[in-house]
């Protein structure tokens, strides 16, 4: 999907990241870095620990890929967005 709205393109990929974390060719990975790109500007950047993963069909899918990560880096606007989702 594009968009121009830099915290909803960083959920899309969060949930995307989600069900590539549950392919096998990810495992012995120790970290698997993400950046997300808006109009060629980098807006986020987070490194995602697969031995932390753990798939939740219960939980958002954002939520789960976020409990494993850690964010490297956000743009203002995507800290914006972020505040109003309640696990950011």
């Amino acid at each position: 999907m594009k968009t121009d709205n830099e915290g909803l393109a960083f959920q899309h990929v969060l949930n995307q990241t989600y069900d590539f974390h549950q392919q096998p060719d990810v495992e012995g990975a120790k970290t698997i870095g993400i950046i997300v790109n808006v109009k060629g500007k980098k807006v986020g950047m987070i490194t995602v620990y697969p031995e932390n993963f753990v798939p939740n069909d219960e939980e958002p899918m954002s939520d789960v890929v976020l409990e494993a990560s850690e964010i490297e880096m956000m743009s203002k606007e995507m800290e914006e967005f972020g505040k109003t989702m309640e696990s950011w």
